[in-house]
């Protein structure tokens, strides 16, 4: 499955457009139907982008700060750049061992996600 980011026109939904009866059963309908993709066979094989990503983020953890001090406060306050990684492979592989879909879950009803266009409603 691929991320897909671009511009939209629009405007950023407001907290008090959120209470505007046509504005809120439209986004309801909208995430409904987002919420009922159907990924094809091959999309189902991929490895969710989530698993990549935080590798990916996990990576870019510095093994030290050359800033003693801030080195040191990290190392009191964080576990270290291999706990987290070891934990987050733990996690990987009992979430493998369910055999469960990860769906979507992104923030998807915080209002700067979500564009309103007048002419969506036709």
């Amino acid at each position: 499955m691929d991320f897909v980011m671009n511009f939209t026109p629009g405007i950023v939904v407001t907290t008090e457009m959120i209470y505007e009866s046509n504005i809120f059963k439209l986004i309801a309908r909208k995430m409904a139907k987002m919420h009922k993709i159907e990924l094809t066979e091959e999309q189902k094989k991929n490895e969710p982008m989530i698993i990549s990503k935080t590798l990916e983020y996990l990576e870019t953890i510095p093994e030290r700060f050359s800033d003693d001090k801030k080195d040191f406060k990290v190392r009191q306050l964080l576990p270290s750049k291999q706990s987290l990684l070891t934990e987050f492979l733990f996690l990987q592989s009992v979430l493998k061992s369910l055999h469960s879909p990860i769906v979507f879950c992104h923030n998807d009803l915080n209002m700067v996600n979500i564009i309103y266009t007048a002419d969506i409603e036709k």
